[in-house]
């Protein structure tokens, strides 16, 4: 037994020093500057390593024979030979400066730059590169810090004593393993991960797993290799050199318009192949700079891959300074071939190459009858640009319609799932759970990029502070006290579930089993109002959550599904809600509140609620709530003004809504109610004023002109359907999520009131339709449209709750959504019981007057403007148009507006309001 485990350790000795050996050394520049960040590809085994910033590498190999390729943007590329034994060779290697030729041409006065050739034939063969791998793998190292360059004066202290100042830094690496497959299904398995810090969302993740050959990088930004790019490019040729024998040209790439979304910098194709050999580009996002440098190299020969990544964020927002770098290594690759492509296409520009273009064209119409696009493809014959994308595009569009045919048939099996939404791209991420368990030996072994000193001794500091609160836990754990622990004895701390004073400030939740209780801030719920003097309400809400998890029946094992995984579990949350909310008024000294049952249930995408509520509660005209309560206490407090129009009922009603497929909703909603009309019981002011007075509680209307009735007794249903007909979805670990602006919202509601049902006394037909949509305008700004239009079919008598109202406004602060409300409309002046049509268009601009100045667009500042539009009976085609800074220190806009009707001069006003990227805030 003592030799047989004698023989295994001397065994397992002999493996790790086989293994324990490979090549370590400096990279520097001629003058002896180091380089940082060069990348080192091994081309027999597919391994990479990238240097530090001083210029240090290390690569862990087997013994054996090696070629190694150092890159480096702007410099040659070195290979070298080595043998590598045992222990570790040490190779130092001294890069020589990017020598740069012309290529030659027929120089004709008046012509374009060679670039526009080499970039139409890149252009043309991006979607060629997209489809040709059918799958690849690889393994993917990312190393990330930055630090607090600047900070408020007003915080830095706060700062320093958690130990944040500029010489602190986030930290973070981490190794994934990805797998992609053709035509849309990524996974990245974190295999490992550190992280000390936060990285305040600065993560380039989103460019790292996105492809320059994709028309739009990160979603948003315009690659130069985008089938539009020469509306947003110019593009100059800047030299010629070989690299391995390899002829790659370098490209300067020059915004039309500089700013956000679009590149500036150096892409290098490689002739011939028309790939992207490495580039060195630079954008921006909300102010935010990113520079990204790539360095690919030949995968097998056969496909140019990226291997070597940097990324370097500076972020400037209110007030503080942060700085970060990452980079990336990839190695490993494995890949497959798409079979329906040949290896290689020749592209002819037909603008340069008239006369070849005019044989290949000739050739194509001949062939066009016989052969369908796999066939053109897989020929390898000459192509022009034209010929090549028009195929790509019609194998793109067959290759959907076969993923969408695969899925519907596997689909068709369970009934339950057969109508889930087909996907755009389907994504799967997840960690390991060893991955926030490795040590420092294993980071040494398997990281590909050496550590500095500095960086060295910032995770001692971290594996010193985690050591210490491992201790404090255990002593914890134990029983045993610490000095602190001991003189805080007599501090209490708050209980998870137990109820403080201070609750009734900020609000308060707590678990009672299965259920949880809450109730709203009070002060946050104290307002005033002329018609109530002072009110107090805060809802108190019991609520029941329950999750259910059904298999798919159909295939629930890796051998009876094909050998595929088995289905994931579909997971139905069901909720129960029982809310009241109590409401006092003090000058009226009366007590009114409202009660709901809430229940929620269905999976995702088929969701539906159902809700009783009723009681005797305070409502304002408009149910939009166009005025928010808190703004309302300000305006009536300070400066005696107010426009919040409100009336009592005492009522009963349902509401009801349920997606019956995943961009289909359908809705219905019906009321009782007995409806009080309301007079102003205070004149209250903290702020008396002479010239003013509280206006009557009675909505001032065109149209409205009989008396008010005391009391109106209304019965109303109304039944309607919401499409979203074009919404496109992708998939992120079996999660189904929907991919923002990509189909408008359509929505088609009926409502009816109903004469004479519990004496109800309304009676009218009301058909509206709403249409609403965002969507990019390329590269160049953002386009939100809202339009609603709609037609009392039988107006015999409609209460004035029940008339169409829209969102106006009077003050200078806006709350209401900037797409949909209007700036300067009275609040009830021009609703309606007859037709109607409102139209709202708000524009971003990427770049407009002051965003011209590239320091304002640096500070993340938006210019937008917009147009309202409002027809009634009575509107006389009432018109607005404004202009607007957005993003003022990330959060406000200021507004200005000036109004019309029938194209005569009405009003103008200055407004300020939340900025449009972060939405509308309901102040209530």
């Amino acid at each position: 037994m003592k030799n047989t485990l004698l023989l295994a350790l001397l065994t397992l000795g002999a493996i790790h020093q086989a293994i324990a050996g490979g090549v370590r050394g400096t990279v520097r520049d001629n003058e002896g500057n180091a380089l940082e960040f060069a990348a080192i590809y091994v081309k027999e085994t597919g391994d990479g390593a990238v240097t530090n910033s001083e210029g240090y590498y290390e690569l862990r190999l087997a013994p054996g024979d090696y070629t190694l390729i150092f890159q480096y943007l702007g410099y040659n590329a070195e290979l070298r030979q080595i043998a590598v034994g045992e222990g570790f060779r040490e190779l130092d290697v001294s890069m020589k400066n990017q020598s740069f030729t012309l290529k030659q041409v027929d120089v004709i006065e008046g012509r374009e730059d060679p670039a526009y050739t080499v970039m139409r034939k890149a252009i043309a063969k991006a979607s060629y590169h997209r489809q040709q791998l059918d799958s690849y793998s690889a393994q993917v190292y990312i190393k990330g810090s930055g630090r607090l360059k600047k900070a408020p004066f007003f915080i830095r202290k706060e700062l320093k004593k958690e130990g944040i100042d500029s010489s602190f830094a986030f930290v973070t690496e981490s190794v994934s393993r990805i797998d992609y497959k053709r035509p849309n299904k990524f996974k990245e398995t974190v295999i490992s991960i550190r992280k000390q810090g936060d990285d305040n969302d600065t993560s380039p993740s989103q460019y790292i797993f996105s492809s320059f050959y994709q028309p739009r990088v990160a979603e948003a930004a315009v690659s130069p290799l985008a089938t539009d790019a020469f509306a947003y490019y110019k593009f100059k040729l800047d030299g010629y050199f070989m690299d391995r024998g390899y002829g790659v040209n370098k490209i300067r790439v020059i915004p039309r318009s500089r700013g956000e979304d679009v590149f500036e910098g150096y892409i290098y194709i490689v002739e011939d192949w028309w790939s992207i050999h490495s580039l060195s580009l630079k954008t921006y996002k909300f102010g935010i700079e990113f520079n990204i440098n790539q360095v690919y190299s030949p995968i097998d020969d056969v496909a140019w891959m990226p291997t070597s990544q940097r990324f370097d964020v500076n972020a400037k927002m209110l007030g503080f300074d942060f700085v970060y770098n990452y980079v990336s290594s990839v190695s490993g690759y494995k890949i497959k071939l798409n079979p329906d492509l040949p290896s290689d296409v020749a592209v002819v520009d037909e603008k340069l190459d008239q006369e070849l273009a005019k044989e290949v064209e000739k050739r194509w119409k001949e062939d066009a009858k016989s052969k369908d696009v796999y066939d053109k493809l897989s020929s390898g014959k000459e192509l022009t640009r034209k010929d090549l994308k028009s195929l790509m595009k019609d194998y793109e569009k067959e290759e959907k319609k076969s993923a969408k045919a695969e899925k519907a048939g596997e689909l068709k099996k369970d009934e339950e799932k057969s109508t889930d939404p087909i996907t755009l791209e389907e994504r799967e991420f997840k960690v390991d759970s060893m991955a926030y368990k490795r040590d420092s030996s294993y980071w040494a072994e398997i990281r590909p990029i050496p550590l500095t000193v500095y960086e060295v001794k910032g995770y001692e500091r971290v594996d010193s502070l985690s050591r210490v609160e491992a201790e404090k836990r255990e002593r914890e754990a134990s029983g045993e006290e610490t000095e602190e622990k001991a003189g805080q004895k007599s501090k209490k701390k708050k209980k998870p579930n137990q109820f403080e004073l201070m609750d009734l400030i900020g609000g308060g939740s707590y678990n009672i089993g299965k259920a949880r209780l809450s109730f709203e801030s009070i002060p946050a719920n104290l307002h005033f109002n002329p018609v109530e003097g002072y009110s107090l309400h805060s809802e108190i809400a019991l609520r029941f959550n329950q999750k259910v998890m059904f298999k798919d029946t159909t295939l629930t094992t890796a051998a009876e599904n094909g050998g595929d995984k088995p289905k994931p579990k579909v997971r139905v949350t069901r909720n129960w809600t029982f809310g009241y909310t109590p409401r006092y008024a003090f000058a009226r000294e009366k007590f009114t509140g409202k009660g709901r049952i809430n229940y929620g249930f269905g999976r995702r995408f088929r969701r539906g609620h159902a809700e009783f509520e009723g009681g005797r509660y305070i409502v304002q005209y408009n149910s939009e709530k166009p005025i928010s309560e808190l703004i309302n206490t300000y305006l009536n407090l300070f400066e005696e003004r107010n426009f919040i129009r409100l009336y009592e009922k005492d009522y009963l009603g349902f509401n009801f809504d349920k997606q019956i497929r995943e961009n289909w909703k359908l809705l219905l909603n019906a009321e009782w109610a007995k409806r009080y009309t309301l007079s102003n019981n205070t004149t209250q002011t903290w702020f008396n004023r002479d010239d003013r007075s509280y206006d009557s509680n009675l909505p001032v209307n065109d149209e409205w002109t009989t008396p008010a009735p005391a009391i109106e007794r209304a019965a109303t249903i109304s039944i309607g359907v919401e499409a979203r007909p074009w919404q496109r979805y992708r998939t992120y670990n079996g999660y189904t999520q929907v991919v923002e602006n990509t189909s408008p919202i359509l929505t088609l509601r009926y409502k009816k009131g109903l004469d004479g049902l519990f004496d109800s006394e309304v009676n009218y037909d009301l058909l509206d339709f709403t249409y609403r949509h965002g969507f990019k305008v390329g590269a160049r700004g953002k386009m939100d449209v809202k339009v609603n239009t709609g037609i009392f079919l039988n107006n015999d008598y409609v209460g004035f709750a029940d008339y169409k109202h829209f969102n106006g406004n009077r003050i200078s602060l806006v709350t209401a959504d900037p797409v949909g409300s209007f700036r300067l409309l009275d609040y009830y002046r021009y609703s309606t019981s007859d037709k109607y049509l409102s139209a709202h268009a708000h524009y971003q601009f990427r770049k407009f007057l002051f965003t011209q100045i590239a320091e304002v667009w640096l500070l993340g500042l938006k210019e937008n403007v917009f147009v309202n539009y409002l027809a009634t009976p009575t509107s006389k085609n009432y018109f607005e148009v404004g202009y607007s800074v957005d993003n003022i220190f990330r959060i406000f806009r200021l507004e200005t507006a000036v109004s019309f009707q029938d194209g005569k001069y009405l009003d103008w006003g200055v407004l300020i309001g939340i900025s449009s990227n972060l939405g509308f805030v309901d102040f209530d």
